[in-house]
């Protein structure tokens, strides 16, 4: 029996994470708004996927909800979502267990494609892995150009580039 992938939403912002249930359109996407209730959710509830604001509230950061989430299920995967993509925020959502950092805008197309792709392993990615899937998805969302993924990425241009020719 194949079943669509349950998705939980942790956004502070009801426009925004209602937003995105919407744009999940044949997933079953559940939203929450605090942190909290995100762990009573995924305990309670068996998620595919999960999709974290950075930014939740003045008091509560999105890293250690990832954190929280991940110290209760290994396996979930788990994508932290940001207005602001930098590599210190790719490296602290690995640290924290986040398979994925999305920059907002997200590009719904590329957030399904993650959300239903099946995992080649049943263990997390490596830090080196988070860190090129980060990169690869700010490059993508710049369209390819390198100097404006540079500029979001707070790193200078040929940087960018050694560490693009030294994953080919």
């Amino acid at each position: 029996m194949c079943t669509a992938p349950r998705v939980l939403v942790v956004d502070d912002d009801k426009l925004v994470a209602s937003s995105l249930r919407r744009a999940l359109r044949g997933m079953m996407a559940t939203c929450v708004y605090d942190g909290r209730t995100a762990l009573i959710a995924a305990t309670t509830s068996r998620f595919h996927a999960a999709i974290v604001d950075l930014r939740l509230s003045e008091v509560e950061s999105g890293l250690d909800v990832v954190r929280r989430l991940r110290g209760r299920n290994p396996l979930l995967r788990i994508g932290l979502m940001t207005g602001m993509p930098t590599m210190k925020v790719g490296f602290d959502a690995s640290v924290a267990g986040a398979n994925a950092v999305f920059s907002k805008p997200i590009e719904i197309q590329s957030l399904i494609a993650w959300i239903s792709s099946t995992p080649t392993s049943e263990r997390p990615q490596s830090l080196e892995q988070t860190k090129r899937s980060y990169i690869e998805n700010i490059l993508a969302s710049c369209n390819g150009n390198k100097s404006e993924a540079a500029r979001r990425l707070n790193v200078r241009r040929t940087s960018l580039q050694r560490m693009l020719h030294k994953w080919g």
